[in-house]
């Protein structure tokens, strides 16, 4: 199955970028720096997991702290107040092997230049295949918090940035690259995430973590050809995320009582319209989806909307100013729903970064940003 890219628009794009001097040189610098950087493992840094198990992932809760009255007890939680003090070195390492693969990957396809492929493979291979480093597909020690818990289901959003190591592994395919093991790596984790308790858990949880989970487990099903899942999240998301989680004004309830709900709430809807986009690539169309009370993706923009052009006009609470204001969920539904508003934000927003070389965090949807530049 494709996630971001039919490989005909996968064609198209390579074609306008390579006539696009400025930006496959971009592109070439990009893939350069990180030819050059490191290679992950999450078995570089030792961890404090309860398993004792080096090739097991661990992470901390950001929110939680220690307790001013009782130093040595269990940690406090101070939502949206991140500890600077938490392990953070096998999430660094998640995120550093999907980004990096996933940019040298797409340039190794773009660019027909085998020293990318062969350096993505590389990265992939050693943080998920080989015996020495690998990673154990599961996060049963994803944020835990000292005193309380060995992990927690919530943990499992640590894993949203895999979904560009997956589309990572759908470029080396197109460019004759053996992805097997990597692809069993995923396939294990999806069933991990959808028979584990800790998984289960995270499911039908509530909130942006459910949304996520769902739009994971779609990505996962679709790069390794779990039709039974994938299906199975499609049904998800018209049944329990877009009936359940929105309000009849089509705002996300659960992220606008947060210290944060400016910035939970497009980070759910940056969740939704990645499954929708996954979706569309196998033929299904949640962009369009309504219950019949009228909730859906489009209305939960139009409800955000407004307050993407001027942030100060939130009525919730943000304890945080750093909010982002052209978000790519406006730029990939603006794009299939034909709203020229929300492109047009988008770029006046970003109109001097381009998402295929710079935005890692969510592979962007190439074919379209060209096709509307």
């Amino acid at each position: 199955m494709d996630l971001f890219l039919s490989e005909e628009e996968a064609v198209q794009a390579k074609e306008k970028i390579l006539k696009d001097k400025m930006l496959s040189e971009m592109l070439t610098a990009e893939a350069d720096k990180k030819l050059g950087g490191k290679l992950y493992s999450v078995t570089d840094c030792k961890s404090p997991a309860a398993s004792k198990n080096p090739h097991d992932y661990f992470s901390e809760g950001p929110y939680w702290w220690p307790d001013p009255k009782n130093p040595d007890g269990p940690y406090i939680r101070r939502d949206g107040e991140t500890n600077p003090e938490r392990f953070e070195a096998h999430s660094k390492a998640l995120s550093g092997v999907s980004k990096d693969s996933y940019c040298l990957a797409s340039a190794g396809y773009v660019l027909d230049n085998k020293k990318y492929t062969e350096r993505a493979c590389q990265l992939l291979n050693r943080f998920f295949v080989d015996e020495e480093t690998a990673m154990n597909p599961h996060l049963e020690y994803g944020q835990a918090i000292r005193g309380i818990c060995n992990g927690r289901p919530i943990g499992i959003i640590d894993s949203t940035c895999l979904i560009s190591a997956a589309q990572a592994v759908w470029f080396l395919d197109k460019s004759g690259c053996d992805t097997g093991k990597v692809k069993e790596w995923f396939a294990n984790y999806l069933n991990w995430l959808e028979t584990s308790e800790t998984g289960l858990g995270e499911k039908f949880y509530h909130n942006n973590h459910a949304n996520w989970y769902n739009t994971q487990a779609m990505a996962y099903a679709a790069i390794t050809d779990n039709k039974e899942i994938f299906d199975d999240t499609c049904s998800m998301f018209r049944e329990k995320i877009i009936p359940e989680q929105l309000s009849a004004e089509c705002s996300f309830p659960d992220e606008l009582s947060r210290t944060k709900s400016y910035g939970y709430s497009c980070f759910s809807l940056q969740a939704t319209a990645i499954a929708c986009e996954i979706a569309y690539h196998s033929g299904v169309d949640l962009y369009h989806f309504e219950t019949p009370d009228g909730k859906g993706f489009e209305k939960a923009v139009d409800f955000m909307f407004p307050y993407l052009k001027n942030p100060f006009d939130w009525k919730y609470r943000q304890i945080s100013g750093d909010v982002e204001t052209a978000p790519t969920f406006l730029q990939i539904g603006g794009y299939r729903l034909g709203r020229q508003d929300w492109l047009s934000h988008y770029r006046s927003r970003r109109k001097n970064r381009l998402p295929f070389i710079v935005d890692y965090c969510y592979p962007p949807l190439m074919a379209g940003y060209f096709e509307k530049r």
